[in-house]
């Protein structure tokens, strides 16, 4: 524009139902992409995904939450090398092997994905899950990620997790009747500060 801030992107307000990916951002840099009070349901890959989109920001929209659970079977958010923003979001509950938000590949740097003050109603594997990833996770409310019975052996039930060297700053969150509430492994160096975690099988682990 004439004030010499790059133009930007906005969906607002908007229904995204049945389709592979409902959201795709790809390529984007730092080109400022707003998705604000939308819905996302009924997906059969990802609701969201992401690779290169550091100006994304994703607020205030539910994902999931009428979705049937037996039509719940795939991961919510899915991202790579990206300093995305996912904030005052609600999860509906995921089935199976299946995480709400997987993010991974910070390899270049900053800026790094944050996820901060969204709520996640459940599900059977990992609430947040960062692999090979760093990032901010801040003031999120995380309940009843907890397989199911029946659900696959290899479901985590973890609250926030992180993986393969991971380097995360986990801050002011409240993790609720998680299998695991806080869980690392192989190498994560991780920041935990200031989080509330009750009434899980395991509080917090740190395993290979």
């Amino acid at each position: 524009g004439g004030d010499g801030q790059p133009r930007g992107s906005a969906l607002r307000h908007v229904a995204l139902v049945r389709a592979s990916t409902l959201l795709d951002v790809e390529g984007t840099s730092t080109s400022p992409i707003i998705v604000e009070d939308s819905t996302f349901d009924r997906w059969t890959s990802l609701a969201v995904h992401w690779d290169g989109a550091h100006g994304l920001v994703l607020r205030r929209c539910e994902l999931g939450v009428n979705t049937p659970l037996a039509e719940a079977n795939h991961e919510t958010i899915n991202g790579y090398r990206a300093g995305a923003i996912v904030e005052g979001c609600t999860f509906g509950r995921r089935r199976d092997y299946n995480d709400v938000i997987d993010l991974g590949d910070t390899s270049w740097g900053e800026p790094v994905p944050t996820v901060r003050y969204n709520t996640f109603l459940g599900g059977d594997d990992d609430a947040i899950d960062l692999d090979g990833s760093a990032g901010w996770i801040i003031g999120n409310l995380v309940m009843d990620h907890w397989p199911r019975p029946g659900a696959s052996s290899s479901a985590n039930g973890g609250g926030i997790t992180g993986n393969d060297a991971s380097e995360t700053v986990v801050m002011n969150n409240v993790v609720v009747r998680c299998f695991h509430g806080i869980g690392y492994k192989n190498g994560c160096q991780p920041l935990i500060v200031n989080n509330l975690i009750m009434d899980c099988h395991v509080g917090v682990t740190f395993y290979k």
